[in-house]
């Protein structure tokens, strides 16, 4: 299955990362679409989901807020789940009985903007964006992957996405390492793969949590979830690894990356860390909760080395709570070729809103427009963060953001808490966080501090920005229609494979001496010349339309 994991599974993992993706309260009239000087509101039927964490969505400060600031009244036809699974079900009831809204704030696949798109069912929003829609259109023009991402290869746009440049998300495959255990064994930060082996025998065999027991484990992960897993990180020392599609890019040509002459040296390093001992055999089988116990294990700390696109998804991260003090990131390590990559991912929803064949000229207007002023500044600010400003305020005068300028906003104490908020529709719908946006907070004295905690991760990923390859495969594409169903199944069966493959090799279950001639030639029987010849064309589309 694919190593992905969403954004509000992230945040459930700790409620501290929403200062990860957000903003603060601006004032009301601050980049207003101009909607609200309407007479008449214009009354919107959208469908979305509910978080039952959140009050209803008609009864909520921010919505009455919306609602004035864009002249729209809307009728909300909520599903009572924020469950992928349960959402979808009740889109496509929607969908096939005909009673649709005039908007759908729940994301639809790109497949699905295609196919509903081409039946009539969703209209080309090109026109009203162009006409309707400045803040929309300015982000087309100043977001480099945007256009080709939003535009399907009819050239029509059917759904807004939602943009969140989440900094320390875009470079998910990071290493954490006890810095505290390198400084007590007179060691260096590692820098290459040789180094690191050898970090890790010091690790394991010279007591540095001084116990007196060798308890100690070198280097842990876990499986399915947020880059959690070892090989990722270690895979890009030898080869890019993009942990999602095992893609490359070189010179506009799709290919795979994990049956190539460098992928094998990968796993035979990976191999030998496994019989000498140095990554935990549980880094395979575990998940996240399992391994949040191994990292929060009483008494003395026993984690060396871990994997995970944060810091807070091992050691907690909480008042009190000291272990995760311990760790910094790892840079991306150069492997015995030379090679020294990381991932660069963006975290770009599908249509998040899309307005159907219901609504009438008057209400599309409308919906675009709505749509346009939650591409502001003051929506994901008051949208993350409440209307009441208690856990953020205006940055005083002298207050330095992240990039040295005068900041724009100031974390308040109570910050910590913000996870609690019930007000506010819980990002269902699309919304413009950008790097630069996300930059003009107030850099906290101390980044090893829960108020602090999100500069630390900024601060660690600056360790990886410019390492990635010149060229890389999007995480999310258009494909034509009549290719999505056999790429699902394609994708599937060969990543699966990769994946168990994977393990089998480094744990020793298959010989890669003996095996990987066989491993190779199993691709073409999942179809992978196919798979690979789809995949170039949604990735020549996606350069064209950008």
């Amino acid at each position: 299955m694919l190593r992905k994991i969403k954004m509000t599974t992230i945040l459930s993992l700790l409620p501290l990362l929403v200062l990860a993706g957000c903003a603060t309260k601006q004032s009301d009239d601050a980049q207003s679409t101009g909607s609200s000087s309407a007479s008449k509101p214009v009354s919107l039927s959208i469908f979305a989901a509910q978080d039952s964490t959140r009050i209803d969505y008609p009864s909520q400060p921010f919505t009455k807020w919306v609602e004035d600031q864009t002249g729209v009244k809307i009728d909300w036809q909520t599903v009572p789940s924020t469950d992928t699974n349960v959402v979808n079900e009740k889109k496509q009831l929607a969908l096939a009985s005909g009673d649709i809204p005039d908007v759908f704030m729940s994301g639809f696949s790109k497949a699905e903007e295609q196919n509903y798109g081409s039946q009539g069912v969703l209209i080309p929003l090109n026109d009203l964006i162009d006409q309707y829609a400045p803040n929309i259109k300015k982000a087309m023009e100043d977001i480099p992957y945007l256009k080709g991402q939003m535009t399907a290869p009819d050239g029509n746009i059917y759904g807004i996405p939602s943009i969140n440049e989440c900094y320390h998300c875009s470079y998910g495959q990071k290493m954490w390492i006890n810095k505290d255990w390198l400084a007590k064994l007179g060691l260096q930060m590692p820098t290459t793969t040789a180094e690191f082996e050898q970090v890790l025998k010091a690790f394991k065999e010279n007591d540095p949590n001084g116990n007196g027991k060798q308890d100690e484990i070198a280097l842990s992960g876990f499986q399915q979830s947020w880059n959690g897993n070892v090989d990722g990180f270690l895979m890009n020392a030898f080869v890019p690894d993009d942990n999602t599609y095992f893609f490359t890019v070189n010179h506009g040509k799709v290919d795979l990356a994990a049956n190539k002459p460098e992928w094998k040296q990968g796993l035979e390093y990976m191999h030998r860390l496994f019989t000498e001992g140095l990554i935990d055999q549980g880094a395979f089988t575990q998940n996240n909760d399992a391994f949040v116990q191994l990292a929060n294990h009483p008494g003395d700390n026993i984690i060396g080395a871990y994997t995970a696109g944060h810091l807070g998804m091992g050691p907690s991260v909480t008042e009190g709570q000291d272990r995760w003090k311990e760790y910094e990131a790892v840079p991306p390590l150069k492997g015995p070729n030379g090679a020294q990559f990381t991932t660069h991912t963006l975290n770009l929803g599908d249509g998040t809103f899309a307005i159907t064949n219901k609504a009438s000229k008057e209400q599309a207007i409308a919906a675009i427009k709505l749509a346009d002023f939650m591409y502001t500044e003051p929506f994901a600010t008051n949208e993350m963060y409440g209307m009441s400003g208690e856990y953020v305020r205006p940055a005083n005068p002298g207050e330095k953001d992240t990039m040295g300028r005068q900041a724009k906003y100031t974390e308040t104490p109570e910050n910590g808490k913000v996870g609690e908020l019930r007000d506010g529709w819980g990002q269902i719908g699309p919304a413009l966080r950008t790097k630069d946006y996300r930059f003009s907070f107030t850099v906290p004295e101390n980044p090893y501090t829960l108020v602090g905690y999100e500069y630390l991760l900024t601060l660690s990923t600056q360790k990886y920005e410019g390492f990635e390859p010149k060229e890389a495969f999007p995480q999310s594409l258009f494909i034509d229609p009549e290719d999505a169903e056999n790429v699902q199944h394609f994708q599937t069966d060969i990543n699966k494979y990769i994946q168990e493959s994977m393990v089998q090799f480094i744990m020793g279950n298959k010989d890669l001496n003996k095996d990987w001639n066989s491993y190779v030639e199993g691709f073409n029987k999942l179809n992978l010349p196919t798979y690979v010849q789809i995949m170039q064309k949604a990735y020549d589309s996606y350069k064209q339309n950008g």
